[in-house]
Order: C-alpha cells, then sequence, then structure tokens
C-alpha cells in the first residue's frame, strides 16, 4: 500500500518559516525532523544539503533511543526542539555533525525538560547571526536566567548518561547557583571561581574547574597543557593528591613537565590497587625520587607484562598508549584448571602441629606480580604460558590453624609456588 503524504519542506536552500508548535508548516508542508521523528518514512538521496542529511540521520537513532528519556513529555520536547531549530536557524543545514553535535544536544536538553525556564516556541533566531551564534541564543533562551561561563555550555556535548554532573553544573548557574558551591564538587575558593569565567571556550566543564586551579597556583603553561591533557584533568575526587603533586612540579623547575604523565598514571594505578594511603606516604618523597620510583616500575611492568602484539620500537614507558596497555595486561585473568578450587587443610594436618595448609590457583598477571614480588623469584615469566594454557600455576602456604591467612605476616621458608602440567595434572617444579 502507497501512503499519500504532505510534500517535505526542501531546507537545503535555508530556514523555513514555520510554527513549532505544529507539526506542519504555514506553508502545510511537513518538515524533515517531523517526518523522521514520528516515524515516517524518508529518502535521504532527497537531502541535497549534506549538512541537514547528516543531522536527520542522527534524529533517526535518537528516535530509536527515545525510551532513554524518562517521559513521553521529554521525547515531545525534543521533536519541538529540532523542529524550531530546523525552522528557525541554519544550524543544521551550516554546521556538519563534526563541527556541532546538535541533535544529541537537543536529545541531552530534553531530559532536561523540567529545569527549562522558556519554551522552545517563543525563540527567535537573528539570522543575520552565524549559526554557531544562533546555538548559543538557543541554548541561553532555554535555561538561562544568568550568564553561564562558555565552558559549562559545552556540556551538553559531554558523552555519557543524558542525567549527568555536568549538565546539572549548566542548569545549577543558569539558575543563578553559585560558581563556589557545584553540586558534588569541593567548594571552590573565590580565586578559582573567578578565573573559571575566562577559561578558553573549547575546554569541558571539568577541563576548565582544573584550568582555573591551576592558574591560582600560577601554573606554569607548559605544566598547565600537560595537566590538561593527562587522566586527572577530569579526576577530582583524589586532588589531595594531585593538588601536592601539581606543587611539586611547579617547584622543580628541573624536571621535565613531560615526567608528569607517567608519574600520575603510575599514582593512578596505586590508587585504585590499594586506596590513597600509600599514595600520600609516597608522595611524601622528593620530587625527583618520585619520578626516578615511577620511572623504574614502569619500566619493571613493561618487563613482567608487555603485550604480546607490541613491537620492540613502541616499548617507549613516555607513551600513554602503551602505560593504558600494560595497565590493561596486568589485569588480564585466565580460566583456571577445570574441576579445580581452593583448598585449606584442617589444623593438624601435618605433623603435630597446629597448622593450616592452603593451595590457591594464580589465575591473573597482578597475582603472579604478588607472587613473584614475595618469593622474589620470576614466576612473573610464566603469565603468558598461563594465558595460553600451557601451566598452570599454584600457591601453596602454611598458617596456623583458624588465622586468616590475609592477615598472616610471609614467610618464604612456608610458602611455595607449584607448576603443574594442566594435561597429565602432574607437579613440573
Amino acid at each position: 500500500m502507497t501512503v499519500s503524504l504532505p510534500a517535505v519542506a526542501d531546507r537545503s536552500s535555508g530556514p523555513v518559516s514555520a510554527t513549532a508548535a505544529s507539526i506542519t508548516s504555514e506553508a502545510g508542508v511537513i518538515l524533515h525532523s517531523t517526518r523522521i521523528l514520528s516515524g515516517l518514512s524518508w529518502t535521504a538521496r532527497r537531502i541535497r544539503n549534506l549538512n541537514l542529511r547528516a543531522h536527520l540521520r542522527m534524529m533517526g537513532c535518537a528516535r530509536a533511543a527515545r525510551r532513554t528519556l524518562a517521559t513521553s513529555e521529554a521525547f515531545a520536547f525534543f521533536v519541538r526542539l529540532c523542529e524550531t531549530v530546523e525552522s528557525r536557524s541554519r544550524i543544521f543545514t551550516e554546521l556538519h555533525p563534526n563541527l556541532l553535535q546538535a541533535v544529541p544536544a537537543l536529545f541531552r536538553m530534553a531530559a532536561y525538560k523540567t529545569r527549562a525556564i522558556r519554551e522552545p516556541d517563543t525563540w527567535q533566531s537573528d539570522h543575520a547571526d552565524a549559526a554557531i551564534t544562533q546555538w548559543q541564543s538557543l541554548v541561553s533562551h532555554l535555561f538561562e536566567k544568568w550568564p553561564v561561563p562558555s565552558a559549562f555550555a559545552n556540556a551538553w556535548f559531554t558523552v555519557g548518561p543524558v542525567l549527568h554532573i555536568e549538565r546539572d553544573w549548566f542548569c545549577h548557574l543558569a539558575g543563578g547557583g553559585s560558581l563556589r558551591r557545584l553540586p558534588g564538587m569541593p567548594p571552590l575558593t573565590a580565586s578559582a571561581a573567578h578565573e573559571v569565567r575566562s577559561a578558553p571556550v573549547h575546554l569541558t566543564a571539568r577541563e576548565a574547574l582544573r584550568w582555573a586551579q591551576l592558574r591560582t597556583m600560577k601554573t606554569p603553561e607548559a605544566l598547565t597543557k600537560t595537566v590538561l591533557d593527562s587522566r586527572i584533568a577530569d579526576d577530582f575526587a583524589n586532588d589531595g593528591i594531585w593538588l601536592p603533586l601539581i606543587e611539586k612540579f611547579i617547584a622543580g623547575t628541573h624536571v621535565d613537565p613531560a615526567e608528569f604523565d607517567i608519574v600520575t598514571d603510575g599514582f593512578r594505578l596505586l590508587i585504585n590497587e590499594s586506596g590513597t594511603s600509600r599514595a600520600r606516604e609516597l608522595l611524601r618523597q622528593p620530587l625527583l625520587d618520585l619520578v626516578r620510583h615511577w620511572r623504574k616500575r614502569w619500566c619493571q611492568f613493561l618487563e613482567h607484562a608487555v603485550p604480546p602484539d607490541l613491537e620492540g620500537d613502541d616499548l617507549d614507558i613516555h607513551s600513554r598508549r602503551l602505560r593504558t596497555r600494560i595497565v590493561s595486561s596486568l589485569h588480564t585473568t585466565w580460566p583456571s584448571m577445570h574441576g579445580v578450587s581452593p583448598w585449606t587443610s584442617s589444623p593438624g594436618f601435618h605433623c603435630r602441629k597446629q597448622r593450616c595448609w592452603s593451595i590457591m590457583e594464580l589465575c591473573s598477571q597482578r597475582q603472579l606480580l604478588e607472587e613473584g614480588r614475595m618469593m622474589r623469584h620470576c614466576v612473573i615469566l610464566y603469565g603468558r604460558s598461563c594465558r595460553k594454557g600451557w601451566w598452570n600455576l599454584f600457591r601453596m602456604r602454611q598458617c596456623a590453624g583458624g588465622e586468616d591467612e590475609s592477615k598472616v605476616e610471609f614467610d618464604k621458608s612456608t610458602s611455595w609456588t607449584i607448576r603443574v602440567d594442566p594435561d597429565c595434572r602432574e607437579i613440573v617444579e
């Protein structure tokens, strides 16, 4: 059956006058966005404007993900936003999604429908303005009672859940909230809050906050760029570690800022594995000692956990990609031997002493690394063989009956590492 539909307005040549409150324009034609978001068929090749065509494809994806929005009213708000932008601006026709992810941003705005202070229908753009200026005007019209720093307006382009903390910050500031009291953030100093307003436009909200902190600390430009490019740029949960570390690098003018990335990645690995207590102890060391320590540790990790598909020329610990691969390799696991589970003996099993024996298979690169560190041998080198199923390694320990093994002081004389052939299940070493 062929369904006859009204003609579609050709948006390739410019904006069309329309009333966004209805699904049809004043000329009686359906807008492209209305057709797609209503689930009607459309033919992409008939859209001559390639920018518009790309945005319309993204609308189709947004319609498929409409259940992500909490209510049907929120999706209806998204439809009205798209109709308004298509009919009253040049955003869709002049800005490709590679330059402005307008449709995903409008979808996220719909999730914050209850925070909007004005309706899309009442927005009118100045056709003489540039398309990006029209976008900024739309965002301001919808949400802002008070001006918001430009970097925070980038929150609508932040990838993640539709309800996101950076978008919460934008709405907080747009409603007149204090920049020094952002939800979920430690209070900012007055000087940092002042600096945020002059943050570069291309930064995200979190990066702008970090940039403001660095400005108040009078951080050199080279170090500022290194920090903003690092993985701690948006990690404020561990500022008790990062801020003192940054101060060390500011004072240590003789240290290359490029070492900052190696040191912070090392601290991140340490914090993820054992919390901040060990990191705080290590932070007391002089900067040069810290740099030497983490260089040595990354070289050790590289020796013991080098990813098998990397060539020799790529093995430079200053490469962030390599460090990422090393961390991933350190968390590599493999299946345990079939039919095997940890075993603990009863007290008195060995001789007449009230001692317990425990045997546990080592099934991760991290476990091999820790075992090798305690036993002072090269058990870590068996990691690749274990991953390929050539060997299985077991740890055998002796402790007093009834005691938690994890709380017993390590004694090499009562600990063994056993290598087993998985085919014949015989102890090899």
